[in-house]
């Protein structure tokens, strides 16, 4: 009687997973795919930045005046100064309380923050010292006269006109100035004349100030502060994005692991030592081994990507923030606020939609194992495989047309939608568990096939057999039948 055989699962799945992660070109992808992953969200997001970085700056118009002189023919030329050189001191406070706030606070970036802060209504003014003044005259010809005479000085002359009042910004012959600067004042006019007319209708200066204060208009009894209903509108839109960006990166995981998958458990068959493997190892070892080692190889790899992108955002944001810390850009603004989303997720639901992750990814591998089994060479693949495609296929697009509660109890949907449901709280833990469990029983009786397969068709040469020939060759039908054919001869 022959001695029975110790199982030797684990001998083989050591073996395979060191095959895998041992050969150049798996570390090579390995770390080729990391750094990729790394250096492509930080690049772009340099870049970005950098290419954006003085926009603003660029589309501000420059008026060099140091003083702009005023005369208005109502004689009331003081309040007209006044209104319009507050909206650029209001500028520059506002300019100087970010820089404090940012901490800029070096004297290197003292000129830089005091000519950002005299920027109003689309112009900055350059002037050397002080800021630009608003100076009341008495008449047109005595402005004209002081600002020629100081060189960078221009004339802004109010009339009362029919029907209303006119204002023209005047450059003197003798000036230093240019017609960009001129132009460029009666931009800032053009924005802020209306304070001038409204304090000519009779509105105070602190009544003016009342009507620039910024004013928030909140509907309804609740605010958006209201955490409730901020977590329940996360919770719908992550309901929403999550199921799908879950069924897209895993469709192509699976799509291209399953595929390897079904060339490994080949691999022995059209080899000559299939005979030799068979003597110490049973097939159904050899296949179990062979697919835990690849699944693991595989989960490893990906595992790695993950990071090396986690990585690159995080160096990339870093990045951002030095070349400018105010950046308004839109992705570093999602992950400032992340830290909201703490409450709409939680421990036990991420560490089991991880586990329906590696329970799915192994069920559709041990699938991709049936077309390796069923195949005799590497040609057959394209035929063998066709139940693990059509089977792929059709949970994709089940699940992309729209997820619903019964796609969490059939583990070949489950695993494309239930991580995403357990992330946004659409499924509770107990529902998650069961369908974890599902899903790993699935798993076991795709495995139990597959090795079942393996071991009828381990020696066996020629076409490809039948679905019926199969189930023959396993015992499962048609074993009388062909009996009585066999006795017959």
């Amino acid at each position: 009687m022959g001695r029975k055989r110790k199982p030797q699962v684990g001998t083989v799945f050591s073996f395979t997973f060191q095959r895998h992660t041992g050969r150049k070109g798996y570390r090579v992808g390995t770390f080729a795919g990391m750094l990729v992953c790394f250096l492509l969200p930080l690049v772009i997001m340099t870049l970005v930045e950098t290419l954006s970085g003085g926009s603003d700056e660029e589309e501000l118009l420059v008026c060099r005046a140091g003083t702009v002189y005023v005369a208005d023919s109502d004689g009331d030329a003081g309040t007209s100064a006044s209104i319009l050189e507050r909206a650029v001191g209001s500028a520059a406070a506002e300019g100087n309380a970010e820089g404090e706030a940012a901490g800029n606070v070096t004297a290197g970036d003292d000129a830089e923050g005091e000519a950002a802060g005299n920027a109003a209504a689309g112009v900055r003014f350059a002037a050397s010292e002080g800021g630009v003044k608003f100076v009341p005259a008495e008449s047109f010809e005595q402005a004209y006269e002081q600002a020629e005479a100081d060189g960078d000085a221009l004339v802004l002359a109010i009339d009362e006109a029919e029907g209303g009042y006119h204002a023209t910004v005047i450059l003197p012959d003798e000036s230093g100035l240019s017609d960009e600067d001129a132009e460029a004042l009666e931009t800032y006019v053009q924005v802020q004349f209306g304070d001038v007319l409204m304090a000519k209708a009779g509105l105070s200066l602190p009544q003016l100030i009342s009507l620039g204060m910024a004013t928030q208009v909140t509907y309804g009894e609740e605010t958006l502060e209201d955490d409730g209903d901020f977590e329940e509108g996360m919770r719908e839109i992550l309901g929403y994005l999550l199921p799908y960006l879950n069924i897209m990166v895993l469709y192509f995981l699976i799509l291209f692991y399953g595929q390897s998958v079904s060339t490994c458990v080949l691999m022995e068959k059209t080899s000559k030592l299939m005979d030799t493997f068979l003597i110490a190892v049973k097939p159904r070892d050899l296949l179990i081994g062979k697919l835990l080692g690849t699944v693991l190889a595989a989960f490893l790899q990906v595992v790695c990507w993950i990071i090396g992108l986690v990585g690159g955002f995080a160096a990339g944001t870093f990045a951002v923030k030095q070349i400018n810390p105010g950046t308004d850009m839109a992705l570093i603004k999602i992950f400032d606020s992340l830290e909201v989303f703490g409450g709409l997720f939680s421990l036990s639901g991420f560490v089991l939609g991880c586990a329906i992750l590696l329970a799915g990814f192994l069920l559709y591998c041990a699938l991709g194992s049936i077309g390796g089994a069923l195949a005799g060479k590497p040609e057959d693949l394209s035929t063998t495989n066709g139940i693990y495609v059509m089977v792929l296929l059709i949970s994709f697009f089940v699940t992309l047309s729209g997820t619903k509660p019964w796609m969490d109890w059939v583990p070949f949907t489950a695993v494309l939608v239930t991580p995403g449901r357990m992330l946004a709280g659409e499924t509770s833990f107990a529902q998650g568990l069961l369908s974890l469990m599902l899903t790993v029983l699935g798993a076991l009786v795709m495995v139990l096939i597959a090795s079942k397969i393996y071991r009828v068709m381990a020696l066996y040469k020629g076409k490809i057999p039948t679905m019926r020939q199969v189930l023959a060759m396993m015992g499962i039908k048609g074993k009388k039948k062909q009996t009585g054919k066999e006795s017959g001869r």
